[in-house]
């Protein structure tokens, strides 16, 4: 696999349609709000975490043939086996399914000491599953509240403490895959382009 994008929730995906669509390989997190003209039209995968009540504007499946990935662990499968089956009657007869695996989960949790925010799960995911050349991120603008020095791409985003995950940390497992070509503390021959990464990150 040559290059991957994935497509955040965040306004900074609005006008790279073009540019995303050029990839060999799509992936699109969450209800991804951005409309199909201003971010492209391209699906290769989905990627959400199984739960409708935390998804809104998404209660039913995309259309069309695509993977789809869970971006949950096990426990969370056997915790709330309602969302579970519901996610997987709508992945039915789409694709290929894909869920985080638990080694992943577990080697992030130790790094983000919270819920890991669907977007780095699909980071997770194509580095572990699809070995990409290239993974390019766009969409990915909400960071930790103030923050210093890791300024969103747009700092409008409405991403409020308690929000569940930890933005800047996770800005910073992207920033040393980035700048140092690590994943969680390991060597990645993945390389990650970032169009439009915060200030914070060289």
């Amino acid at each position: 696999m040559n290059s991957v994008a994935i497509v955040g929730n965040g306004p900074s995906s609005k006008g790279m349609g073009e540019e995303i669509d050029i990839c060999d390989f799509v992936v699109r997190t969450g209800i991804f709000p951005i409309s199909s003209e201003d971010a492209g039209k391209k699906l290769s995968a989905w990627c959400w975490h199984g739960s409708p009540k935390t998804c809104p504007g998404r209660h039913s499946e995309p259309q069309g043939e695509y993977e789809t990935w869970f971006s949950v662990n096990t426990d969370y499968r056997k915790i709330y086996p309602k969302f579970w089956e519901h996610a997987a009657e709508m992945a039915h007869g789409h694709g290929l399914i894909r869920v985080l695996s638990d080694r992943a989960w577990n080697r992030m949790c130790k790094v983000t000491r919270l819920h890991p925010s669907t977007g780095i799960a699909a980071v997770a995911i194509a580095i572990e599953a699809l070995h990409p050349q290239q993974i390019k991120l766009f969409g990915f603008d909400a960071t930790k509240k103030d923050a210093s020095g890791w300024g969103d791409a747009n700092p409008t985003i409405p991403w409020h403490d308690p929000c569940g995950h930890d933005f800047l940390t996770e800005k910073m497992m992207l920033s040393d895959l980035l700048t140092k070509n690590l994943w969680l503390g390991r060597p990645c021959h993945t390389e990650l382009i970032w169009p439009a990464k915060p200030e914070g990150i060289a």
